[in-house]
């Protein structure tokens, strides 16, 4: 049967694509036709083949755009997903839809396990009649389905990126790593960490003994010791004071 051992694959920009199990299931999936020929199935090749005539899945959908096709012998049941093989000489909307000789030979799966990518041969349901795959309409745009996941997100901020340095070929280099933030931010805390207790405590006393150096008062002045004004001259000076 055309298109049953597989699976279904939403593959930009083609869209749904089918992906056959058969090792020899790429030609007859994407080329030519298929036709049912005394209860077997022929691929029917067709003039010769070039890029230009690949097509991601040479089938019909049944049903309606963005919905599927409906399942009468099963009340509340979603939706299914039906499709059948193009025959020699068919091809979508050429206003012969009641002439489409491979359309009752239609598989159909549920909607959830199409859209999943699931195996349609263990995904196949049997609860459409005959009649529903001949009275269907065909599809004629896309099929309106989107893959399980495809909801619209909002695009993530780009992370950073850390410009490496310029390489030649005759002396390769390599961009050095950046330092930890700890480390170039807070030496001292980094090397109080890794220090040992006895090191540590000689080392804080160190610090704290410059410290108290460095903010001690400076000494008096000399000069003063030796100023030429005497007592009385400064009394005068103040006014007799």
């Amino acid at each position: 049967m055309p298109y049953r051992d597989g699976t279904w694959r939403f593959l930009p920009p083609w869209g749904w694509t089918w992906i056959d199990t058969a090792p020899w299931g790429f030609a007859p999936s994407h080329y030519g036709r298929w036709a049912h020929l005394d209860d077997r199935w022929g691929w029917v090749p067709g003039p010769r083949l070039a890029a230009a005539d690949y097509s991601p899945a040479v089938v019909a959908f049944l049903g309606t755009a963005g919905i599927g096709l409906s399942r009468p012998g099963d009340i509340g049941a979603t939706p299914a997903v039906a499709w059948f093989p193009l025959a020699p000489g068919e091809t979508i909307g050429d206003g012969q839809e009641a002439n489409y000789r491979n359309r009752l030979f239609a598989t159909a799966v549920s909607r959830p396990a199409f859209a999943g990518g699931l195996a349609v041969a263990a995904s196949v349901v049997d609860d459409v009649p005959e009649r529903r795959f001949a009275d269907a309409p065909v599809i004629l745009d896309a099929i309106g389905i989107a893959p399980v996941g495809a909801a619209i997100t909002a695009p993530k901020k780009p992370a950073a990126v850390t410009v490496a340095a310029v390489t030649t070929p005759e002396s390769p280099t390599i961009a050095p790593s950046p330092a930890p933030v700890e480390a170039t931010r807070q030496p001292f805390i980094v090397a109080l960490r890794d220090t040992p207790v006895r090191a540590l405590v000689q080392e804080v006393r160190r610090r704290v003994g410059v410290a108290i150096v460095l903010r001690s008062r400076p000494p008096p002045s000399t000069s003063a010791l030796r100023s030429p004004h005497n007592r009385q001259h400064l009394a005068a000076a103040r006014g007799g004071v």
